[in-house]
Formats: C-alpha cells, sequence, structure tokens
C-alpha cells in the first residue's frame, strides 16, 4: 500500500527513503520506523517490488478440531493465556479460532486434525 501511495503521489524510488517528506507524514513515528529499517534491509526488494510489482502472500489458516471428541480449539482473545476447546463451531465473536502453520508448530497439537480455512470470497 505504501509503494502505491508513494507512486500515486508521483513519486520515484529514493536512495533514502527517509526523504520522502510529507508523502510518509500520515505514518506513525514507529510505523515509518519499521518502513524505513525494512528498506534498509531488503534494498533490492524494495526496488523490485517498485519496478515489477508484488504479491502479499496470505498464509494458510487452520481450525483445530479435536479427533476425540470433535470440539475446536479457541483462544479467547480478551486473555493471553486462555485456552478452551468447549466449542462445537469455529466461529464464535470474541475468540481467535484461526491459526497459522507457525502458530500450529509452536503448540502442542497431536491429537488435533488441522482444517484449512477456505478463502472468503
Amino acid at each position: 500500500e505504501w509503494i502505491e501511495d508513494l507512486k500515486n503521489k508521483g513519486y520515484a524510488p529514493l536512495k533514502n527513503p527517509g526523504t520522502y517528506g510529507e508523502a510518509i507524514s500520515d505514518l506513525s513515528d514507529e510505523s515509518l520506523e519499521k518502513i524505513l529499517t525494512w528498506i534498509s534491509q531488503h534494498q533490492e526488494e524494495f526496488m523490485r517490488a517498485w519496478l515489477d510489482g508484488y504479491t502479499v502472500e496470505k498464509p494458510q489458516l487452520f481450525y483445530l478440531k479435536n479427533k476425540l471428541t470433535g470440539k475446536y480449539l479457541r483462544k479467547s482473545k480478551h486473555t493471553k493465556d486462555d485456552w478452551n476447546e468447549d466449542i462445537d463451531r469455529v466461529e464464535t465473536v470474541n475468540n481467535k479460532t484461526k491459526f497459522t502453520q507457525q502458530e500450529i508448530d509452536s503448540m502442542q497439537t497431536g491429537s488435533y486434525e488441522q482444517i484449512k480455512v477456505e478463502e472468503e470470497k
């Protein structure tokens, strides 16, 4: 989005992106710092994205269904460590029910079946 915004404002890729001035004034200092740090560490990727375009990959998400109980794993969005398995359906309002492979790999999920979340259209 940032690259497209700069292009729409008529900017070209610069060796020092910190000199974009007003074009980036709508960003918080923290966001700007993250962007500039990433660009400085990935200059070639930044230029390829600017010149050739880019695709933002979305990670595959999974539901975790207990093979024994048939219930889905959920994590409360309100507390840090509140994991439960008492829901029969996957969509709930205040709970996280979709997990990335990276999240799953960090948990002990031996008794859970991974069910791919189909992309919403």
